[in-house]
């Protein structure tokens, strides 16, 4: 089965050809925003927000975006939020970055979005800690934390996924582009993506907890 992803461009998109590099299962078109209405969203699977979105203008597609998680579609939300253009999301924080152990990335609860992933590497980009994700945000109620970041005795949140009641699921990864990071530096498929697309797609994870709520 294919599955479509429509990539929101970014205002300079940043290593674009890692998309090509997925499998024949997932498809990618790139789109600007003024170019985006209900009929378009309809026909992809997952809908990626670039790390370098514009928070400004974004907020005029929030009814659009909401919509379209309400009847099933899927979103991919990075980046550092600090103006929250959907109603689920809160403003980024920054961890200390001393020690740099802070910066670490360890698993949460990684289920198969990175439950194949080596945590000693793959958040590491030219073996600097930090470039991955330098924080985290409020997950909303019935979210599942997927990676942490921070100290070991307070871990943040810096990836997780929800799903919009009744509606489609949304992976949030406070940092740059997942795309943008191979498990290994000679990696051709780029596995942190893929792994969440696969999952996204995949309706046995998460399940909605009863009860959880959208966050004013």
């Amino acid at each position: 089965m294919t599955h479509r992803i429509l990539h929101v461009n970014a205002v300079e998109n940043y290593r674009p050809e890692r998309f090509r590099l997925l499998p024949p299962r997932w498809e990618t078109d790139f789109a600007d925003l003024e170019s985006i209405d209900a009929a378009k969203l309809a026909r992809y699977d997952v809908v990626y927000i670039p790390s370098r979105h514009d928070q400004i203008r974004i907020p005029h597609w929030t009814d659009l975006f909401i919509e379209y998680l309400s009847r099933g579609g899927h979103m991919v939300i990075n980046g550092h939020i600090v103006r929250p253009w959907m109603p689920f999301l809160q403003r980024f924080v920054a961890v200390p970055p001393r020690p740099y152990s802070n910066l670490l990335v360890h698993p949460a609860e990684p289920g198969g979005y990175f439950g194949a992933l080596d945590f000693g590497t793959f958040h590491m980009h030219d073996g600097v800690a930090g470039q991955y994700a330098r924080g985290w945000s409020p997950m909303p109620d019935g979210a599942q934390a997927i990676a942490y970041i921070g100290a070991r005795s307070d871990p943040k949140p810096v990836d997780w996924v929800w799903r919009y009641p009744g509606g489609g699921k949304v992976f949030m990864h406070n940092g740059d582009c997942l795309h943008w990071f191979p498990t290994k530096e000679e990696e051709i498929v780029p596995s942190v993506l893929l792994g969440v697309l696969d999952a996204l797609v995949d309706p046995k994870e998460p399940p909605l907890p009863v009860g959880a709520q959208v966050v004013a």
